[in-house]
């Protein structure tokens, strides 16, 4: 009997199919084993636990720094043993509890969350956890997790859904006895690994802001210029009050190097945008990168440096208003240098270091310089 003229297309095309389903099948284990080993490792092994990157909410396309607050209220009903608190946020943050200031980071493209003890600093009751979040490009990701442990019990708290994201300061904010306006719900971007946020497994032990402090007064500037190269030195007196401002180019001199926070004074009307550049050296703004970025709060009238740095000289080149002081907490050389950020890791994008990758925010200002005295003229604005 002669073969069916069909049998050989109707064949080809049986594998055609049994490939394509072969395919699907596969595809969905892959996915399905993705959900398990992510599953897996929340579990068993990430610090944060459930903890989400969370965030504020931005208009898409928006590169403009922001600064803004998210809190989070609870109860403790149990004598406390022992707390830590585990952060890591991209860009920047700072961590308060019950009003003090606890520690601060920086993101640098790295996966080690910083670890607080903070168990002095809780109390049985109503307590306040508020974390400033700050990104020079707008958005970024904020990952936390609160463990709290008593003799018998404990508690946990996490970055998710339930905080409050506020825009503006208030007073009181950082003491949970004082009553706050209701915040908007943040956006959540989910577990990690997310995005550009690999998994934090490791965790580095950071001494508290308390603990690095030195001093009951910060230490003020002794001279001050406003302008560029050719501007003339004057005498800073921290007493005689600067409410109109310094410009929007001013160079503060310590006189000798000194190790602590940078805290900036600005008019509490105003939210300015500055770039802020520090060195043992004078700093060159034409072509230093700068060591922070501040943008500031609807209704505050203070910045300070999440992390402590070494420096003599502070440079601030001011966008939308202006600053009218500068101080610096000081801290214990020793204990800080662990933290006082390298050369190459100048604030930057998205973790990345590099001399010729420029923010659009430095890259606005460096066209501004033109105007100034003393940069005019400069190949390498």
């Amino acid at each position: 009997m002669a073969k069916s003229s069909t049998s050989e297309p109707q064949g080809g095309q049986r594998k055609v199919w049994r490939w394509l389903l072969s395919l699907v099948v596969l595809l969905v284990a892959l996915v399905g084993a993705e959900r398990v080993v992510r599953w897996a490792v929340r579990s068993t092994s990430l610090p944060t636990g459930q903890a989400e990157w969370i965030w504020a909410s931005i208009d898409e396309g928006q590169t403009e720094p922001q600064t803004f607050y998210l809190v989070r209220d609870f109860n403790l009903d149990f004598r406390i043993k022992k707390a830590r608190l585990l952060c890591l946020a991209d860009e920047e943050y700072v961590a308060i509890v019950n009003g003090t200031q606890v520690g601060g980071g920086r993101f640098f493209g790295q996966d080690a969350l910083d670890e607080y003890a903070v168990r002095r600093f809780l109390k049985r009751g109503r307590n306040r956890l508020v974390i400033e979040a700050r990104s020079s490009r707008g958005d970024g990701g904020l990952l936390l997790s609160l463990e709290v442990e008593g003799a018998e019990k404990s508690k946990t708290i996490v970055s998710d859904g339930s905080w409050q994201v506020l825009r503006h300061q208030e007073r009181g904010l950082g003491r949970a006895r004082e009553t706050i306006p209701e915040g908007e719900a943040p956006v959540v971007w989910g577990q990690p690994p997310m995005g550009r946020w690999p998994l934090p497994t490791t965790v580095r032990r950071r001494p508290t802001t308390p603990e690095l402090l030195i001093g009951a007064e910060p230490g003020s500037p002794i001279r001050v210029r406003r302008g560029g190269e050719e501007a003339v030195w004057k005498r800073f007196d921290p007493d005689v009050p600067h409410s109109e401002g310094l410009g929007p180019w001013v160079t503060f001199d310590w006189g000798r190097p000194v190790t602590g926070y940078l805290a900036l004074e600005y008019p509490i009307e105003q939210s300015p945008v500055a770039l802020v550049y520090l060195g043992e050296q004078l700093p060159d703004p034409t072509v230093s990168r700068p060591a922070a970025v501040l943008a500031g709060l609807e209704g505050g009238w203070l910045w300070s440096d999440a992390l402590p740095q070494r420096f003599r000289y502070a440079t601030v080149l001011v966008r939308g208003g202006t600053v009218t002081g500068a101080m610096v907490y000081l801290t214990n050389p020793g204990k800080s240098a662990e933290l006082i950020p390298a050369d190459e890791e100048a604030m930057g994008v998205f973790g990345l270091r590099s001399k010729n990758l420029r923010t659009p925010l430095e890259n606005e200002f460096r066209r501004e310089l033109h105007g100034f005295a003393g940069t005019t003229g400069r190949e390498d604005l």
